[in-house]
């Protein structure tokens, strides 16, 4: 199996592209990658779909939010997050990781819901951080606002609120 990205080799049963980071999908038997429909918005069917490289089984209904790549590239940024949770509460003993990764994560989860996230919830999540840990937030915050995260327009508006200036 072959890297729909870069090309690379992929052993078998890897889950991410150990060249370019690139999501992989689970590869049924015969099924090619890239094969089937690629779908630029909701989508309801009544049996398997394979569209690009995702493969949803059973009824699908309103594909909705970040898919394949996208959902790939914002959900490695977002495992930095996590590890600087787990740094921070390292050189801080009273902050309590696992409060600072399930905020973090309540933000991921709904920020890949795309257009249908609610930028007030994320604004709350980002604030509590601001809060706890002001190191998670700013990396959670590049997460949000980098160039090729592709979340929707008022969620990358929100975060950047949350952006330091050169001066702090």
């Amino acid at each position: 199996m072959t890297c729909t990205k870069c090309g690379a080799d992929l052993a078998t049963g890897e889950s991410f592209c150990p060249k370019c980071g690139t999501r992989v999908a689970a590869q049924p038997q015969g099924v090619p990658m890239r094969g089937g429909a690629t779908f630029g918005g909701p989508v309801t069917a009544g049996r398997d779909v394979i569209g690009g490289d995702q493969i949803n089984y059973g009824p699908v209904t309103n594909l909705q939010g970040l898919q394949g790549a996208d959902l790939a590239r914002f959900t490695e940024s977002f495992r930095h997050v996590y590890t600087r949770a787990d740094e921070y509460a390292s050189a801080h003993p009273e902050a309590d990781p696992d409060l600072l990764k399930d905020t973090a994560k309540k933000v991921e989860q709904e920020a890949v819901k795309g257009d249908k996230a609610d930028a007030a919830q994320i604004s709350r999540w980002l604030n509590t951080l601001s809060r706890l840990a002001p190191d998670v937030l700013e990396v959670a915050v590049n997460a949000l606002t980098n160039p090729g995260a592709a979340v929707a327009a008022a969620v990358k508006l929100v975060a950047r609120g949350f952006q330091r200036s050169p001066t702090d």
